[in-house]
């Protein structure tokens, strides 16, 4: 008779999650199988398969908690300095993050081109990012920081897909603090592009 979870149900699913993310960490999300994961928790297959349908729903579960946290702090309401914001919100992220993921995440988006279930994912992962970001920056605007008519959803996607190119940088081998420089020039120049134009109070 084959091996199951022992464990409650959420139990069991934090042991499938922690089992998983040391697979990921060690092999790499496209080199990693169910059964790797299985065996690590010295249990069958099937058993996982009662939580979990596959790699795609782990990522799933994981990345939801990581991105809504991370995203609560760069972006709560006592958050007011723009600049201060954006460049805090990716130094904590590139202290906080354990180096694997940085290589899950490049592993991810190129998958999201053939793969619909990583598509979905991805998508999901940008557009929380998207509304958070956007609903600060509206929120600057109608501070006066930013000018009237700044289209906020374009400077997020433009400031996402930075933030994506760094941490492919760094899963490349960039070192995090020269990644954490780059951003905060980065910061520096388009907010003082914005600033420079913004609406007199």
């Amino acid at each position: 008779m084959p091996k199951v979870v022992p464990e409650y149900r959420e139990q069991a699913k934090e042991r499938i999650l922690k089992a998983a993310a040391e697979e990921f960490a060690k092999r790499g999300y496209r080199a990693t199988t169910m059964n790797d994961i299985a065996k690590r928790m010295k249990v069958s297959k099937g058993a996982i398969y009662q939580y979990y349908d596959g790699k795609e729903e782990l990522i799933r579960a994981m990345a939801g908690p990581f991105m809504g946290q991370m995203l609560h702090d760069a972006y709560s309401p006592s958050k007011r300095d723009m600049k201060g914001t954006a460049v805090d919100a990716f130094g904590r992220f590139l202290v906080r993050t354990p180096d694997w993921v940085f290589g899950l995440m490049t592993e991810l988006y190129p998958d999201a081109a053939y793969n619909e279930d990583i598509k979905h994912l991805v998508m999901e992962m940008n557009k929380m990012h998207l509304e958070s970001f956007c609903e600060f920056w509206e929120g600057r605007k109608i501070a006066g920081e930013l000018p009237a008519d700044l289209d906020v959803m374009a400077v997020g996607k433009v400031y996402l897909a930075t933030v994506i190119g760094l941490i492919a940088e760094v899963a490349s081998g960039l070192p995090r603090s020269e990644a954490n420089e780059i951003w905060k020039e980065f910061v520096e120049r388009t907010a003082a592009s914005y600033e420079s134009k913004r609406r007199p109070r």
